[in-house]
């Protein structure tokens, strides 16, 4: 295929060389002069009437034009070579880094087969994308946490109301790397990063028809993160020691029976739970480059102190709950009802919300994309304990109405970028069930799937479920307000009346390519190309850099160009002042593509600088 590459390239290059040739010739002759005798020279109308002798003017493809052919062939060929060489090293370097994290894994003293791990996630990826494109999930459930069925469920839910479906066909996964592993005291942890290629159109429900301008061909590149039990190690990973089958394939991992997709955490033939530390790999979380970060897992004290408190307490079990609770709130606001979370609330924040929603616009955010779930602090109180979880997610504006009697919603192109702190809180003294980190949106009692239970009760077994003895959503506040930072100060152990000091500009760090908040930054740097008017080719193809080096997918990238373009992308405030700081001298290097620092572009950079603290 490069050869063939090169071939084509080179036949272009010698066409192209010729007609240069023969285009100077005609335009410095005219057609040809006679060199031969009579007076004061003959001109000639022929346009074949070329001389032969050598120099400029001639059309005949001289020695000269032979080596400058053979020059740019052989260009062509080295680069193409490089290329290659260059892929190669680069995938041994992926493939190196895969075999150490493997022999991590291998370290609880059995093997771990990578190749069988891989072909089983690569399955996985496909069948995720299946099922997305066909509306259904029952096919993938039995290995998706509950954080992840909520969002998935949710999104798809909101496209079947604005009446389409997102079809992912000719999906061709091209790398599949381990790119983190790690064994915690309950768990093991990997994720691995697919770069993949797919045609991505939507089908209007209604005709059943391609909605037209829909259909792209892309590359993008996701971060999949899956967990297991640590008892579970070598079981279904395709070692040969164990069976072959598990929750990947609809499976149970113990006994290879297939298992109900609704009520996948428990096998009707074996009888074997599989709710606990999971017996096989399950999907957790899929997160783009831009946002993702290799987990060194050195937990802070607060973190220690409350596992101390509670030993069946996981970082995992937190986010996955809190990822339940945040698209149920997403959800609550596009319907504009707060039914579906009287389950899963305080009887505070329910007040609140129900008040909010009565009263808000008819404008809404929608279209949600999650860049990240972290656990932020942990709060022990003598009633109720709160953990608090970072939410770093963006969502598109848009306005409710109604046709032919119908509730219908109207995307306005805008597009904002959000970081929030949830809050949840559990009565003090509650302990953790360890196998509650895949089963996060099920009751406690029973098991059953909670589906967002009007009376806050299990449909099945009739338990509370809004008791406090689960994970409860208590506050959703603005990372950047004065009450999510006493809340972390709080959980810090630090004063909870805190000011973010200047610091000097000397001090500020390099944006390095992973850098937390890539996504912010992406927006902050169209903010900057777009805050004149005017974006010239040097500013695109510098958007187009950032873009690719900071990972984001072709499709996040082009929806918040889309937005800047027409003055309708919000973006938040940096976290910190070493973050304005770094994003300041990045956005001026970007700024200054053009050669101009145009007075918009500057006032875009002067609020950095305001953030952190030090003068412009």
């Amino acid at each position: 295929m490069h050869r063939l590459r090169i071939c084509q390239w080179a036949i272009a290059a010698s066409v192209a060389l010729l007609h240069a040739r023969a285009a100077f010739a005609r335009a410095g002759g005219g057609g040809g002069y006679s060199s031969g005798g009579g007076g004061g020279g003959s001109f000639s109308s022929s346009s074949s009437s070329y001389s032969s002798g050598g120099g400029g003017g001639s059309g005949e493809f001289t020695l000269l034009d032979l080596i400058v052919l053979a020059v740019i062939i052989g260009g062509a060929i080295l680069a193409a070579a490089q290329r290659r060489r260059g892929a190669r090293q680069r995938a041994l370097a992926r493939r190196r880094r895969a075999l150490e994290w493997a022999v991590r894994l291998g370290e609880g003293g059995r093997d771990f087969d990578l190749p069988g791990f891989e072909r089983r996630v690569r399955g996985a990826f496909l069948k995720i994308q299946q099922a997305w494109s066909e509306q259904d999930l029952s096919s993938v459930r039995g290995f998706m946490s509950d954080g992840l069925h909520e969002r998935f469920a949710i999104q798809l839910r909101e496209q079947r109301a604005l009446g389409y479906r997102n079809v992912m066909s000719n999906v061709r996964v091209l790398s599949a790397d381990l790119v983190e592993a790690h064994r915690l005291p309950h768990f093991d942890v990997v994720a691995v990063r697919f770069a993949a290629r797919a045609t991505d159109y939507r089908v209007d429900l209604e005709s059943g028809r391609e909605i037209e301008g829909s259909r792209r061909v892309e590359t993008f590149s996701e971060i999949w993160s899956f967990l297991r039990g640590r008892e579970a190690a070598g079981v279904g990973d395709g070692s040969g020691a164990g069976i072959e089958r598990g929750l990947l394939e609809g499976c149970c991992p113990n006994c290879a029976a297939p298992v109900q997709p609704e009520r996948a955490w428990a096998c009707e033939s074996c009888g074997s739970a599989l709710d606990s530390a999971p017996p096989d790999w399950v999907l957790t979380e899929i997160t783009q480059p831009s946002e993702w970060r290799v987990d060194d897992r050195r937990d802070e004290d607060w973190m220690k102190a409350a596992v101390d408190r509670d030993p069946g307490l996981t970082r995992e079990q937190l986010e996955d709950r809190a990822s339940v609770l945040f698209w149920r709130l997403m959800d609550a606001n596009r319907t504009a009802s707060a039914a579906e979370l009287r389950c899963c609330s305080r009887a505070g924040f329910l007040a609140e919300a129900e008040r909010r929603l009565a009263s808000a616009s008819n404008r809404y955010t929608g279209d949600c994309a999650v860049g990240a779930v972290r656990v932020r602090g942990i709060v022990a109180g003598i009633e109720w304990d709160r953990a608090l979880v970072e939410v770093r997610w963006s969502g598109g504006v848009f306005v409710r109405g109604s046709q032919a009697g119908q509730a219908t919603s109207v995307e306005t192109g805008s597009r904002r970028l959000h970081r929030h702190l949830l809050v949840m809180a559990r009565r003090a003294g509650v302990q953790s069930r360890v196998g509650r980190c895949i089963v996060s949106a099920h009751c406690d009692a029973c098991g059953a799937p909670d589906e967002g239970a009007l009376d806050g009760a299990c449909g099945f077994c009739g338990a509370a479920l809004d008791d406090g003895h689960g994970w409860l959503l208590d506050r959703f506040v603005d990372l950047g307000s004065s009450e999510a930072r006493m809340l972390l100060a709080e959980a810090a152990g630090e004063p909870t009346e805190v000011e973010d000091p200047p610091v000097s500009r000397s001090t500020a760090a390099p944006v390095a390519a992973d850098l937390p908040g890539g996504t912010e930054l992406f927006a902050w740097l169209l903010a900057v190309a777009y805050g004149d008017g005017e974006v010239e080719r040097r500013e695109l193809a510098a958007i187009d850099r950032f873009a690719t080096r900071l990972g984001l997918s072709p499709a996040v990238a082009r929806k918040l160009q889309r937005a800047a373009q027409f003055a309708r992308l919000e973006v938040p405030e940096p976290a910190s002042a070493s973050e304005a700081r770094a994003w300041r001298a990045e956005l001026e290097t970007m700024a200054r593509a053009d050669g101009r620092l145009d007075r918009r572009e500057r006032a875009v950079l002067d609020r950095l600088s305001a953030r952190a603290g030090s003068e412009p």
